[in-house]
């Protein structure tokens, strides 16, 4: 792909043409839609799953999912008593329905059972991981909650934040929840404040929604931090299994002298341009085997001098192409 082959006799593993044996999935859809509900993703979650049954082969076990935004989605899944069930594609194939008309009819499922949502003051904290995500297909009713606008955050599946476009205080109350939410060890699953505009959900930044730029950006960072994180050991995996064998960078966030966060990676350069996988951050690091002084160069000029290709990932990430000549650049940054 992008990487130079280090054992030129190994085939990656070849795809599985049929989904992994499952337990608990009804075959009819009447039985099927009384135990479905909807699920919640964000896209890096979904980008580490296809990643990590790419690698493995079973491609046909990833579960349909309708993106609302390009961050978010939602899917269906069967309720088995202790855990939930993917449904696959083959699933809805075997039923004769969409996945729009099992996301409807989930939906409407949990929205006939009492609701139960404690609003304070503009915010409302649905800690229940059947309803938060059905509110994503039934906007109407997370209007109705909060008598406004939705703007909503899937924060987790068992916690989805909810409160009205027009009540800046309680945006920023919600900002400050997410933020102490990332400060701490619970899985976060999606950050981005997303508003209903009367025919789909619209992504948004914090600062958008009148939070203060800082705020927006510490959550940026540390959940750029997460997903990366997240990402990183199941790209590896999904590089060996395709015969590759880069270096795949982590991403860090450090404090400038005067106090302000920035992201940085650190690239090892040893002769071999091909070898190096880095994340998108404000500043690259590029460290040599051969003695040379490390160099720190800003991402508007590794975007411009290195090459990079995207591999198409999310969070994003890029194959470095080329080593410039570190002499002729200008890295005080």
């Amino acid at each position: 792909m992008f990487f130079k082959r280090k054992k030129a006799d190994a085939l990656p593993p070849q795809p599985s043409t049929t989904a992994q044996t499952k337990t608990g999935v009804p075959a009819d859809y009447g039985q099927a839609a009384k135990q479905a509900v909807v699920r919640f993703y964000s896209a890096a979650t979904l980008c580490g799953d296809r990643l990590g049954v790419e690698a493995e082969g079973y491609e046909a076990s990833l579960p349909p999912v309708r993106y609302l935004t390009p961050d978010i989605a939602c899917g269906v899944a069967i309720d088995i008593g202790p855990s939930y069930q993917r449904v696959t594609q083959a699933d809805l194939d075997s039923w004769g329905v969409t996945l729009d008309q099992a996301l409807t009819d989930a939906a409407a499922r949990r929205m006939a059972e009492p609701l139960g949502i404690p609003v304070v003051g503009g915010l409302a904290m649905v800690r229940d991981e059947t309803l938060g995500p059905a509110l994503w297909i039934r906007p109407d009713v997370a209007a109705g909650i909060v008598k406004g606008t939705p703007v909503m955050v899937g924060l987790s599946r068992q916690l989805t934040l909810l409160a009205s476009d027009g009540d800046p205080d309680w945006l920023e109350k919600m900002a400050s929840y997410v933020l102490a939410a990332l400060n701490g060890d619970n899985w976060v699953e999606s950050v981005t404040p997303t508003r209903w505009t009367g025919s789909g959900w619209e992504s948004l930044t914090w600062e958008d929604v009148g939070v203060p730029r800082e705020t927006d950006r510490a959550i940026a960072l540390r959940q750029d931090g997460r997903n990366y994180g997240r990402v990183r050991p199941v790209l590896k995996k999904w590089l060996e299994a395709r015969d590759e064998y880069p270096l795949t960078a982590a991403f860090q966030v450090f404090k400038t002298a005067d106090g302000v966060e920035q992201s940085t990676v650190a690239s090892v350069v040893n002769g071999d341009t091909e070898d190096n996988v880095i994340p998108r951050a404000d500043l690259v690091t590029f460290a040599f085997t051969d003695g040379r002084p490390t160099v720190r160069l800003t991402w508007e000029t590794v975007a411009a001098h290195c090459e990079l290709t995207p591999l198409g990932l999310t969070p994003e990430w890029y194959a470095i192409g080329a080593i410039p000549d570190f002499d002729a650049l200008d890295h005080s940054e």
